[in-house]
C-alpha cells in the first residue's frame, strides 16, 4: 500500500481527489491501493520537564539548566485515535508520501509521526504550493526522494528543541529571581518572544519620554511669467544651521525665520541657480510574501496579523483560490510564466462578475517582470492567485478583500511601469537659498489598479532654466514641532521583525538579521504578537500595541542577550546551516545548551544575597501572603494572592498540601479553622475545628489530602 501522510483532512481529501474518487474510512481515505491518511497539525508535543523527573515539577534553581539526554514526545490530546489509524496504515505501508506543508514545520510534523511509530520503510516528499487540481496533478508528477529534505527535518527538530530549552529554564530562572525578589507572576521567556516584546516596550518608552521642540518653516509664493505658481521653501546655509537650527538643520528661531521672511519680502524676486529635471520609473511591487500581505491587511482594514494569515490559509485550504500563504518570498519560479495567460483567464471568470473588469484593461501577457527569477525564490514563492475559478458569493467580506489585493498584486506583474517627472529647483533671493520640487504622473502603469488611495502628489512646479528669474509674490513663516515616533500596530510590528537589522548596533548582527529577514518566520510572527498579547504583555487600544507594566517589568529584569535579537539572529543563521546540511543537529544542540547554561547561571547570579529561593509547583504563580487575606478556612495558615492563566485568586499558602482556593474579591465561605493542638492519627498533622452541615468537628489540616474527621470533645 501507497500512504500519503498529509497535515490536515482537507489537504488529504485535495489530493485524493485529484488522483480518483476516494472512499471514506476511518481515520483516512482511500483510492485504490493507496491511502490519503492526515496529522491535524502536530500529533505529538514536547514532554514536560516533570516528564523527564518528577523532581522538575517544583520550580527549583539547583535543578537548572534541565537539559535532556534523550528528547521525549508525548501524543497530544484527543488525537490518540487518529495514531492508532495512522500506525496501522503505516503497518501496510510500501512507501510513505510526506505530503505535509512544504516548510520547515511542515516537515517536522510528518517526520515526527514516522519516527514515533518507527517507521522504516522508504519516505518520499510531495512538495505543493497550491491545492487546485492542476498544481496537485503537476506536484504529482515531480515527487521528491525523502533524503532531499531531511536536512530541514533536522532543522525543524533544532528550532523546537532550542525553543523548549530557552523557554522552560529561563522561564523558571527568572520566575524563581522574581519571587525571591517579592514580584508576582510568572517570567516567561522566549527566543522571539523577548526580542519582539523589547521593541515594544522600547518604542513606548521613546513616546512617553519624549519631549517636544519647536521648529519654523519658511515658505515663498513664487510666479513665474509663463509657467504661473509655485511654493519654494527656505533652506538654512551652512552658518545659520551653527547659529539656530538643530541637528536635523530645523531652524529653532522664530526671531531668524521671520527675519529671512522679511528678507525674502523686500527681495520682490529670485534667480534660478539649479535645475534638474528627471524622468523616473517605479517597477511593480512584488507577489506578496506573508508579512507584506499583514501589513496591508492591518494597514488598510485594520485586520490583525494573526486574522490575516487565517484569512489567506482559508483562501489557501477551502476555496483552492491562492498559493500557500506562509512564503517569505515575493518571487515566482521562471516555469510558472507559461501559465500566466491561463491564471488570468481564471481571474477574469473571478472577478468580472464582481465590477472588477477594468482590472484587466492594459494588460500584456508577453511583459515579464521581475518576480519570474528562479535566483530569488526560497523554499515558497510569492502568494499568487491559482488556476482555480472562485465563487466570489461563497467567499465572505475579508477573503473577498485579500483575495482581490492578491489578484491585484499578480496583475500588476503584466502592467507598464509606473513612469512620473521629478522637478528641482534651487533659488537665491538677494542670498537667502529656496528649494522647490514637484513631481507629475506620466504613466500610471500599475499604479493604476492599486487598491489603495490615490498617492497624493507634490504641488505641480514649472521646469524651468538656470538664470531665469521668479517673483516672489509673498511668505509665510509656519510654526511646527516635532513628533514622536508612532506606537506599534500588528501591521508595523510584523514590519519591525523583519527589518529588526535596523535596531541592531553590531554590523556583523546586522547583516545576519537582513540575511535572515530578521525575527521570527513568516509562519510564527502573528503567533508570537498573539502570544504577547494572551499573556498580559501587550494590548490593543484603537489599533495601536501598548506594552503593560507587566511586560515592561519582564524587559527591565531580564539581562540584554535575552532580549537582543542579535542572539536570535546567530541561531537562526544555524538553522539555516542546519537545513542546508552544512552543520548537524547535534553540532548546533551543544550550542544552545552552552547558551542556556550561561544565562541560566547568570539568573542565578542575580538571585537576592541572604533570601532563600522559592521552591513552588509550577501552576502555581505565587505572589507575597497578604495579612488582609485572612487564615486559610480549612488549614488555617495563611492566605496568598496567586495568579494562574484565568487571572488572579486567592488560595492557601499550604499548597499543595492543602488546596483551598477562591475567587479573588469573593468573600470567605467558612469561618477560619480554630486549631486545637491535636494532631491527626492518621498522618500525624495538626487537629482544627471545621464546620459543617451537621455542625462543628475536627478534621485534619491537610485536607483534602487527608480526610481524617473526628467528633469534638471525642
Amino acid at each position: 500500500m501507497r500512504v500519503f501522510l498529509c497535515e490536515k483532512p482537507a489537504q488529504a481529501r485535495d489530493i485524493a481527489n485529484a488522483i480518483g474518487k476516494p472512499e471514506v474510512k476511518a481515520g483516512f481515505l482511500q483510492v485504490g491501493n493507496t491511502a490519503f491518511t492526515w496529522c491535524v497539525g502536530h500529533l505529538y508535543a514536547q514532554a514536560e520537564p516533570e516528564e523527564y523527573n518528577p523532581d522538575y515539577k517544583r520550580w527549583n534553581l539547583d535543578h537548572l539548566p534541565i537539559i535532556p539526554e534523550v528528547w521525549r514526545l508525548k501524543p497530544r490530546d484527543r488525537v490518540r485515535k487518529q495514531i492508532n489509524a495512522i500506525r496501522t496504515l503505516l503497518g501496510q505501508a510500501e512507501e510513505v508520501i510526506v505530503a505535509t506543508d512544504p516548510d520547515r514545520e511542515g516537515e517536522v510534523i510528518g517526520r515526527e509521526v514516522l519516527d514515533e511509530l518507527h517507521y522504516r520503510g522508504p519516505v518520499r516528499r510531495l512538495l505543493l504550493n497550491a491545492l487546485d487540481h492542476a498544481s496537485i496533478r503537476k506536484g504529482l508528477d515531480a515527487v521528491r526522494d525523502g533524503g532531499e529534505t531531511v536536512a530541514l527535518y533536522q532543522a525543524g527538530l533544532g528550532r523546537s528543541r532550542a525553543d523548549w530549552l530557552v523557554g522552560m529554564n529561563l522561564t523558571r530562572a527568572w520566575t524563581l529571581v522574581g519571587r525571591a525578589r517579592g514580584e508576582d507572576g510568572l517570567t516567561s521567556v522566549g527566543r522571539v518572544q523577548t526580542p519582539t516584546l523589547n521593541l515594544v516596550v522600547q518604542r513606548d518608552l521613546r513616546i512617553e519620554n519624549f519631549t517636544a521642540s519647536d521648529y519654523f518653516t519658511v515658505e515663498a509664493l513664487c510666479r513665474h511669467d509663463r509657467h504661473g505658481a509655485f511654493e519654494a521653501s527656505w533652506k538654512p546655509g551652512m552658518a545659520q544651521q551653527e547659529s539656530c537650527c538643530d541637528s536635523e538643520g530645523r531652524c529653532v528661531s522664530r526671531q531668524e525665520a521671520e527675519r529671512i521672511a522679511g528678507q525674502l519680502k523686500a527681495a520682490t524676486d529670485a534667480t534660478v541657480t539649479g535645475s534638474e529635471c528627471r524622468r523616473k520609473q517605479m517597477k511593480a511591487p512584488l507577489p506578496f510574501a506573508l508579512s507584506d500581505l499583514q501589513q496591508l491587511g492591518n494597514r488598510r482594514w485594520g485586520y490583525g496579523a494573526k486574522q490575516v494569515l487565517e484569512i489567506a490559509q482559508s483562501l489557501y485550504e477551502k476555496h483552492k483560490a491562492i498559493s500557500y500563504p506562509r512564503s517569505d518570498s515575493g518571487y515566482l519560479p521562471e516555469d510558472q510564466f507559461a501559465e500566466a495567460g491561463d491564471v488570468i483567464v481564471a481571474l477574469q471568470k473571478s472577478l468580472g462578475a464582481s465590477g472588477c473588469g477594468h482590472l484587466f484593461e492594459g494588460i500584456d501577457l508577453a511583459q515579464k517582470s521581475r518576480a519570474w527569477n528562479d535566483a530569488r525564490v526560497t523554499a515558497h514563492h510569492g502568494i499568487i492567485p491559482t488556476l482555480q475559478v472562485v465563487d466570489a458569493g461563497k467567499l465572505d467580506e475579508a477573503e473577498r478583500n485579500v483575495h482581490r489585493v492578491v489578484a491585484e498584486r499578480y496583475l500588476m506583474q503584466f502592467l507598464p511601469d509606473h513612469e512620473y517627472e521629478s522637478v528641482k529647483l534651487e533659488l537665491d533671493a538677494d542670498g537667502v537659498k529656496l528649494e522647490a520640487t514637484g513631481k507629475k504622473t506620466l504613466i500610471a502603469g500599475w499604479k493604476a489598479i492599486e487598491g489603495e488611495k490615490p498617492e497624493r502628489e507634490d504641488p505641480p512646479v514649472p521646469h524651468l532654466e538656470k538664470g531665469e528669474a521668479v517673483a516672489i509674490d509673498s511668505t509665510k513663516v509656519t510654526d511646527r514641532q516635532t513628533k514622536p515616533p508612532a506606537r506599534y500596530t500588528e501591521g508595523t510590528l510584523i514590519r519591525a521583525m523583519t527589518r529588526v537589522a535596523a535596531e541592531v548596533e553590531d554590523p556583523g548582527m546586522r547583516a545576519i538579521l537582513r540575511e535572515h529577514d530578521g525575527i521570527g518566520t513568516e509562519a510564527t510572527r502573528a503567533e508570537i504578537i498573539q502570544t504577547l498579547k494572551s499573556r498580559g504583555f501587550i494590548e490593543v487600544r484603537r489599533k495601536s500595541l501598548h506594552s503593560t507594566p507587566r511586560g515592561r517589568e519582564l524587559i527591565a529584569a531580564i539581562p540584554k542577550e535575552l532580549k537582543d535579537p542579535s542572539t536570535t539572529a546567530v541561531m537562526e543563521r544555524m538553522l539555516s546551516e542546519v537545513a542546508e546540511g552544512k552543520t548537524s543537529l547535534a553540532q548546533f544542540m551543544a550550542r544552545q545548551q552552552e547558551l542556556v547554561t550561561e544565562w541560566v547561571e547568570d539568573a542565578r547570579n542575580r538571585m537576592p544575597s541572604g533570601r532563600a529561593q522559592p521552591n513552588t509547583p509550577g501552576g502555581a504563580r505565587v505572589a507575597q501572603s497578604n495579612p488582609k487575606l485572612g487564615e486559610c478556612p480549612q488549614c488555617g495558615k495563611p492566605l496568598m494572592s496567586r495568579r494562574g492563566k484565568f487571572g488572579v485568586f486567592v488560595g492557601c499558602s499550604g499548597y499543595p498540601d492543602c488546596r483551598y482556593i477562591r475567587k479573588s474579591g469573593e468573600k470567605a465561605d467558612r469561618k477560619p479553622a480554630t486549631a486545637t493542638g491535636r494532631t491527626c492519627v492518621v498522618c500525624g498533622s495538626a487537629m482544627v475545628v471545621r464546620k459543617g452541615r451537621k455542625g462543628e468537628f475536627l478534621g485534619c489540616s491537610t485536607y483534602p489530602r487527608c480526610r481524617h474527621t473526628a467528633q469534638l470533645g471525642g
